[in-house]
């Protein structure tokens, strides 16, 4: 108890903390006894400033005593470079395969020395054009964005038609105008899937889809589709798990209609492995023998699916690659290196094979 008073009387007697006060230049120049000019020349290496060596060193201790850092601010409004960009998502939670872009931006960011303001739109086109306002209002020297799935993109379209630096993520194929875009090439994906459902001797799928009209698994479904028409399938059925919260959670009850169209797919194909994982979950609750009686197969390569049991096969998203890739598109189009021509990445994913499909 004398120990939990003294933690309590220590923590009261502490002195209270200062209020900050930001350095100035000024702060600076007074406290090293020298004009603001000279710090300002010292500060940027200007070449008309003709200081001291002990002059520079001294005005550069008081730099380090004070805590004073150059305004960003400045930089720009004399038309430099901020070393920062922004990135604009969907959500902050995003799911693990946009996070591991974002991650793989980021280190791209960092490893050329500059920062990143991460912000979200909410899937929200007016939020969209807010965000960028917000961003450009900041000085930013360009912007990465995935784009909403709706909307005009207004202020997206004013950016890019000003020469702003963007790059976009899986958009250029659904964008009403042309800009720098790094995409996986999701129709390729969906082939994959059939491909491999072909291989293993499964011709009667099903999709498993969730509510809502996602722009980049509408591309999944249409490779494999296509690919498995081309192969004298039968029509692919469909079935919707809807989803719970906007963290892509689905509903884990097995629905009646998951019974009637196990009796007439021996394959389960889903746009992205959560998906996959309640298809899985539900197959298992209703005693089918996965992959003996069914086949099921994700999308995505999230880190835990192999931990699962059977593991899932799934295609793997070049996500790291593709941040990396964005972030090199944006500091070329920064430093004028680009050229005037839109650009356009595509990177092709590859499949994982595992226990879901074939028996291990």
């Amino acid at each position: 108890m004398k120990s939990s008073e003294n933690s309590k009387k220590n923590i009261a007697s502490s002195a209270p903390l200062r209020q900050y006060v930001r350095p100035s230049m000024r702060m600076v120049a007074e406290k090293a006894g020298v004009a603001m000019a000279t710090v300002s020349g010292i500060l940027s290496n200007r070449s008309d400033c003709y200081a001291s060596e002990e002059t520079r060193q001294r005005v550069k201790a008081m730099c380090l005593e004070l805590g004073y850092r150059p305004s960003i601010m400045a930089r720009a409004l004399h038309g430099k470079p901020t070393a920062t960009v922004g990135l604009l998502v969907p959500y902050i939670h995003s799911a693990e395969i946009v996070a591991r872009e974002m991650a793989s931006f980021e280190r791209g960011a960092n490893a050329q020395g500059s920062m990143v303001i991460l912000t979200s739109s909410q899937n929200d086109p007016a939020q969209e054009d807010r965000m960028l306002i917000e961003l450009v209002d900041r000085y930013v020297d360009g912007i990465a964005i995935y784009p909403t799935e709706q909307g005009s993109h207004q202020e997206l379209r004013r950016l890019v038609m000003r020469g702003f630096p963007i790059v976009t993520f899986d958009a250029a194929e659904r964008l009403p105008f042309k800009t720098d875009d790094v995409s996986a090439c999701q129709f390729e994906g969906g082939c994959m899937q059939a491909r491999h459902l072909l291989d293993i001797g499964r011709r009667r799928a099903c999709v498993i889809t969730s509510s809502g009209n996602i722009y980049v698994n509408t591309r999944k479904l249409a490779g494999l589709e296509q690919t498995l028409a081309k192969a004298g399938c039968p029509p692919v059925k469909r079935m919707e798990i809807p989803i719970v919260d906007d963290r892509g959670g689905y509903r884990n009850e097995t629905p009646d209609t998951l019974r009637h169209l196990l009796g007439e797919c021996d394959a389960l194909v889903a746009p992205g492995d959560l998906l996959a994982l309640t298809a899985l979950h539900m197959a298992l609750n209703l005693g089918i023998r996965v992959p003996a009686d069914l086949a099921i197969i994700g999308y995505n390569d999230m880190s835990f699916v192999n931990l699962t049991n059977p593991p899932l096969t799934t295609i793997h998203d070049p996500a790291e690659e593709m941040g990396s890739q964005a972030f090199e598109l944006l500091q070329q189009r920064i430093n004028g290196t680009a050229g005037n021509k839109p650009r356009r990445i595509e990177i092709m994913p590859t499949l994982h094979i595992r226990g879901s499909t074939v028996a291990v």
